[in-house]
């Protein structure tokens, strides 16, 4: 056996950061075991409370982004293990760590010869990184340069959780105020699971952004055809969103009232609190109006139904419709505040619908009209 890195950064960085968080991960199971047995009133080690709550740990490892500190951690683990295969005692470090063990012939392994042995402890590794691990291939559909559809994978990824009631669904919690997406309000206070995983919450490039997609699938603790299927669903869903232009036309033909109706979102469809995937925090003015446009963007994206969405656009359409009747108006008009019968409220929205005018019209042509017929000699405009 070599001393020596077995790994190369540069060609093998999904592997090594794979390998890295899976064999930490191995580790805290084997732990929660060591756990069970201090608890075991029968367990010779059974008292030693000390040790409980030492080899006590959380599901998932902190995640580790140093990858200095992860090569010479798979290094040590790929010498352990050539070192065991040398004395034919593989099985002591594998069977309490993983069950993916089981799919491999650890048989195989016991003949090598004594120079080859790190090699085959590296062939070990590599064969449960490609029984757990995404292959690269499958992230090409995603274009870096595609803003849009960048956003709407991480964010959708950002605040995903696990389905309790289907476990082959990973779920995500994003509606309009009215819960028209998601109806179990319990979904709405769960952790999601890439805050779980430890994984960059702010993402604000699109290289990063991908980079934590990726991150998400290699650290997420499911069988690979699981985590398969969610990704070519991610895929499907987007071959259908991206088709659906509407609010990519409607921001970029009002882009000066884009900041205006992201306040407004906030504020009447998304409970008072920006999404946890919104990232706007330019102070160049231009960046900021692109930043809010991606974000409306991504929330539209994000609805899961087709109704929402059009809800969520005529809203956004009537809302500045209205910013816009009052900023031109607003030297030659003025608020005022009474209360009216709900007779008169009635018999105004009935007059609006019969003349096929507004309420705020018909209210000032009937002002007008008494005002002109009590004084006749002032010519007033009642149009």
């Amino acid at each position: 056996m070599r001393d020596k890195s077995f790994w190369n950064v540069n060609k093998e960085k999904k592997q090594i950061f794979f390998l890295y968080h899976f064999l930490n991960l191995a580790k805290g199971e084997l732990q929660k075991q060591i756990d069970e047995q201090l608890r075991n009133p029968l367990s010779d080690r059974r008292g030693y409370q000390a040790n409980i709550e030492l080899h006590r740990t959380h599901r998932y490892p902190r995640i580790e982004l140093s990858f200095d500190v992860m090569q010479k951690s798979v290094d040590e683990a790929t010498s352990t293990i050539g070192t065991l295969i040398y004395r034919r005692k593989l099985n002591y470090l594998f069977i309490p760590y993983c069950d993916e063990v089981y799919d491999i012939c650890l048989k195989d392994y016991f003949d090598t010869p004594d120079e080859d042995v790190d090699e085959q402890a590296k062939k070990i590794l590599l064969e449960i990184h490609a029984s757990k691990s995404i292959p690269h291939e499958a992230y090409e559909w995603i274009d870096l340069k595609d803003d849009r559809q960048i956003n709407y994978i991480w964010s959708r990824l950002r605040i995903s959780f696990e389905d309790k009631n289907n476990q082959r669904r990973l779920n995500y919690a994003h509606s309009l105020q009215s819960k028209d997406d998601i109806s179990d309000e319990s979904f709405r206070i769960q952790t999601p699971l890439y805050e779980e995983l430890g994984l960059e919450k702010n993402a604000s490039q699109n290289d990063l952004k991908l980079q934590n997609v990726i991150y998400f699938f290699d650290l997420w603790d499911t069988p690979l055809g699981k985590k398969q299927e969610t990704l070519e669903t991610i895929s499907n869903n987007w071959e259908s969103i991206r088709k659906d232009r509407k609010m990519v036309d409607w921001v970029n033909k009002n882009e000066s009232y884009v900041i205006h109706i992201w306040d407004y979102v906030i504020s009447c469809h998304s409970n008072n609190e920006p999404p946890k995937w919104s990232y706007i925090s330019s102070i160049d003015k231009k960046k900021d109006v692109e930043q809010t446009k991606l974000a409306l963007q991504t929330f539209y994206d994000l609805l899961s139904n087709t109704t929402n969405k059009k809800t969520l656009l005529t809203a956004i359409k009537t809302n500045v419709r209205n910013k816009r009747h009052y900023d031109n108006h607003a030297d030659t008009t003025k608020l005022i505040n009474t209360q009216v019968s709900i007779e008169a409220v009635n018999a105004l929205s009935e007059l609006a619908k019969i003349k096929g005018k507004s309420k705020k019209v018909i209210l000032e042509n009937l002002i007008l009209e008494e005002y002109s017929r009590i004084k006749p000699h002032e010519k007033i405009d009642c149009n």
